[in-house]
């Protein structure tokens, strides 16, 4: 499937082209990639991918609507605003509403991306099976790309960090199953792959342990010391690195 025929090291980089002045359009573009990917992982036919990659690419144009200052502001949002912000994916629904050409499937998708399993989301507070199988994905898409992203209020993250957050504080918000396939794709190592951490240093992997994926050994390069990841809570993978 070409159009969202991405490599995991593509996957990877995508959040290093994003520009934190016009944060909205890259996040739509990005969002639509990734999650069409993660579809994939999923076994979604040719046809549902694409579904889901068109939903996550318009689920935000409510915000364009409303101006997008608020991706644009260098601080931490007024209640009145983060109130406007909830109310996006209503805005973004009603502008699809009647277009004919879009599915059920797809505005549906645009309405519930931020809604949460255990109902703590929004707009409208549903959860567990109400939720549609698209908008679940694109919520996984949708915190992957914005944790990762660089932002006016916030540096971006690695992308093995946010991972390890997704998987240890959204278990209940988000769909454990639809995080794994994202894992599955992004936490890819095997011995010998080198890295480079947090703290700039670059080592080589020697061991992964099944039970956390994202923290394995790693051999430094400078002086030969193993690096047990699992017992440096402080340091992340930043980046797989070419040989």
């Amino acid at each position: 499937m070409q159009e969202v025929n991405l490599s995991i090291e593509m996957l990877l980089e995508l959040h290093h082209y994003n520009d934190k002045h016009d944060y909205i359009y890259h996040h739509m573009v990005a969002n639509s990639i990734i999650s069409g990917f993660i579809a994939k992982k999923l076994n979604y036919d040719h046809s549902d991918c694409m579904q889901v990659a068109l939903a996550a690419y318009l689920s935000d144009i409510g915000m364009i609507k409303e101006g997008a200052y608020f991706y644009k502001k260098d601080g931490v949002l007024t209640e009145a605003e983060y109130e406007k912000v909830q109310k996006h994916p209503i805005v973004s629904y009603r502008m699809l509403e009647h277009e004919p050409f879009l599915s059920r499937n797809i505005k549906l998708a645009v309405l519930q991306h931020h809604e949460r399993l255990d109902g703590s989301g929004y707009p409208l507070g549903v959860k567990e099976d109400k939720l549609h199988s698209f908008a679940r994905i694109i919520a996984v898409s949708d915190m992957y790309h914005a944790m990762t992203s660089e932002r006016l209020y916030r540096k971006k993250q690695s992308p093995f960090k946010v991972i390890e957050e997704m998987m240890n504080e959204f278990l209940g918000k988000l769909d454990l199953k639809i995080i794994e396939a994202l894992v599955q794709s992004i936490v890819y190592f095997s011995n010998g792959t080198r890295v480079r951490l947090t703290n700039n240093e670059i080592g080589e992997i020697v061991f992964v342990d099944e039970r956390h994926p994202t923290r394995p050994m790693v051999k430094s390069e400078s002086n030969d010391e193993i690096i047990q990841l699992v017992n440096h809570q402080d340091l992340y993978i930043e980046e797989i690195i070419s040989s």
